[in-house]
């Protein structure tokens, strides 16, 4: 049997994560181990494309930042469901309405959101929660687009986080 304390630190063992910052105007946070290209090319409408590796894990994952051709989130999702979309739960990316997408066929998972006819297209392979996974869940949490007005909210946010710390200290 096994202190609890010890199963612990190893689950915590954490790589160094590192932002990655795109010239169009969106960063995210990921482990330092992996790789990044940029694939863009010079196509009008295609803003970033990214392909992400390992060298531990096989596969890749792939951002595309790209004038969308579905004018909502309803539309993309219906033109997938001939190509096997399974489960998809709602979530935010980067203070957007987007759809998270089991395609378990093809065996990838999906992270979309479409806004001011731009779409925000993460796809992994699909690993059931483990190397892959994980990875596509810390850069959709991580994900931000930054803005005139995203950055006049992290002002804000930055103000109000030290406005509450000095009402905790007067305790």
């Amino acid at each position: 049997m096994t202190p609890l304390g010890s199963e612990q630190k190893q689950e915590t063992t954490i790589e160094k994560i590192v932002t990655y910052s795109d010239s169009s105007g969106f960063k995210f946070d990921y482990p330092e181990d992996l790789t990044i290209k940029d694939l863009s090319g010079e196509a009008q409408n295609i803003y970033s494309s990214l392909e992400i590796s390992s060298d531990k894990e096989a596969g890749k994952m792939t951002i595309k930042i790209i004038d969308s051709p579905y004018d909502s989130l309803e539309s993309f999702l219906s033109s997938k469901e001939d190509r096997g979309a399974g489960v998809s739960r709602d979530l935010t990316l980067s203070l957007m309405t987007a759809k998270q997408i089991q395609f378990p066929i093809a065996k990838k998972l999906v992270t979309v959101a479409i806004t001011d006819g731009i779409e925000y297209l993460l796809e992994s392979p699909s690993d059931d929660g483990s190397y892959w996974n994980k990875i596509h869940s810390q850069i959709a949490a991580s994900f931000s687009v930054e803005t005139e007005s995203a950055s006049t909210a992290g002002e804000d946010v930055s103000n109000d986080q030290v406005a509450s710390d000095e009402e905790e200290g007067i305790e």
